[in-house]
């Protein structure tokens, strides 16, 4: 296991909270940590935790985003807005749990950038108004 924090993926977060502030508008990106697991891959691009006992006793995260950097290496910059949309669409609306998906993935997410989002390199950006 080889981990990192990742200011990279906090900083779409912050874009994509800009962007849609109205949706994002609980989530304070301060207590949400992102890191990234540099060498295990699975089936998950990414994972969002809640931090629970008796983590919370270390730490004033609230959550913990993990994206598993050897399944997201190839993706576009389109392709990771939409990654991190997902994964903060997790955080429910108290901040303090999540949110599981409505099918495979969040209706949103689905009927906006398609089934296919992650491995379509063509998929449209989220951050970007046409």
């Amino acid at each position: 296991m080889s981990l990192a924090q990742a200011p990279e993926y906090k900083e779409i977060a912050e874009k994509v909270v800009d962007k849609f502030p109205t949706a994002f508008a609980h989530i304070d990106l301060d207590q949400v940590l992102f890191i990234k697991e540099e060498n295990k891959g699975g089936k998950n691009y990414a994972t969002t935790r809640v931090v629970k006992e008796p983590y919370n006793f270390i730490t004033n995260y609230k959550f913990i985003i993990t994206v598993y950097e050897p399944l997201v290496i190839g993706m576009n910059e389109a392709q990771k807005n939409i990654l991190i949309l997902h994964e903060l669409l997790h955080i429910n609306d108290n901040f303090d749990g999540l949110i599981k998906h409505d099918t495979e993935d969040f209706e949103v997410v689905l009927s906006k950038f398609g089934l296919d989002w992650p491995t379509n390199p063509s998929v449209k950006d989220p951050l970007i108004d046409e």
